[in-house]
C-alpha cells in the first residue's frame, strides 16, 4: 500500500522486544542454547530448512552458540538459497550465509548511483532520505519547496524536530527555501556524483529564500560509516 511500515496488524507483534532480547527468551523457552542448536540441526537434517533457520536465528541473536551456531544457520540459509528460483531472493540467503561465516565486509557505505535513483519515484526517494535524517544536526526547522521541471513535479519537505515529512504535489505557502532543479541532477546530487556549488554555478540548481537552510538539510543526512551487519546482532 506504499507505506514504509513493518506492522502486520497483529497486536502481539506491535511492540515486541528487541531481536536480541526476544531471542534470548526464545532460547530459554526452548531449553537453552544446546537444546536450540540440536533442534535446529534436527530440522536441517529433515530438510525443514526454513524452520531450522528460524530456530538458529534466535540462537545467534541471543548471542549463544558462538561460531558453531552461525555456521549451522549459514548452512540452512544456503540450502534455502539453492532452492529459490528468484535471483534476488537467492542472493539474500547466500549473502546472509557469507556474513555468518566470514563476518561483515569492511566496506564503506555509499549512495546508489544516479542511474539507479532515476527509477525511484520521487515520493519514495524522499521517504528513503528521511531514514537518514539526524534532527540533532538542525538548529531550526521549516519547509523546503522542491521543483523538478524535467518531471513536472513539486514536493514540499517539512523539517521537524524528529522527522522529515515529504508531501508530493504540495506547494508550500511560505517555504523557508525553494529549490528548482531537474530530478536527474538531484539524483546525481544524492548519489554524491556532483557537489551543490557546481550545480549552482552552472545554473542547473536555483535556490530562492534561505540557501543556508537548504545546506543544513544536506548536512543533516547521515551516511553510515560502513556496511552494517544484517543477520548478526
Amino acid at each position: 500500500q506504499y507505506y514504509f511500515g513493518w506492522w502486520d496488524g497483529v497486536p502481539a507483534t506491535f511492540m515486541p522486544h528487541t531481536p536480541e532480547d526476544e531471542s534470548a527468551r526464545y532460547v530459554e523457552a526452548l531449553g537453552g542454547p544446546e537444546r536450540t542448536l540440536a533442534l535446529g540441526r534436527q530440522a536441517h537434517a529433515e530438510g525443514d530448512y526454513a524452520w531450522a533457520a528460524r530456530l538458529l536465528n534466535h540462537l545467534v541473536f541471543a548471542g549463544k552458540g558462538g561460531q558453531e551456531a552461525k555456521d549451522a544457520l549459514a548452512a540452512s540459509y544456503r540450502q534455502l538459497g539453492y532452492q529459490i528460483e528468484s535471483g534476488a531472493v537467492r542472493n539474500y540467503y547466500l549473502v546472509a550465509a557469507m556474513e555468518l561465516e566470514d563476518g561483515t565486509p569492511d566496506l564503506p557505505a555509499r549512495a546508489q548511483s544516479s542511474a539507479f535513483l532515476a527509477g525511484t519515484p520521487t515520493d519514495a526517494l524522499f521517504d528513503a532520505l528521511a531514514v537518514r535524517y539526524a534532527p540533532e544536526r538542525v538548529e531550526r526547522y521549516g519547509t523546503i519547496q522542491f521543483r523538478f521541471p524535467d518531471r513536472g513535479e513539486i514536493l514540499a519537505l517539512e523539517l521537524r524536530p524528529s522527522v522529515l515529512i515529504p508531501r508530493l504535489g504540495v506547494e508550500a505557502e511560505a517555504p523557508t527555501a525553494a529549490l528548482t532543479i531537474d530530478r536527474a541532477d538531484y539524483d546525481r546530487l544524492v548519489a554524491q556524483e556532483v557537489a551543490p556549488p557546481e550545480l549552482m554555478q552552472s545554473g542547473a540548481m536555483q535556490v530562492e529564500g534561505d540557501a543556508s537552510f537548504l545546506m543544513a538539510l544536506f548536512g543533516a543526512l547521515e551516511t553510515p560509516p560502513r556496511q552494517p551487519a544484517i543477520v548478526t546482532p
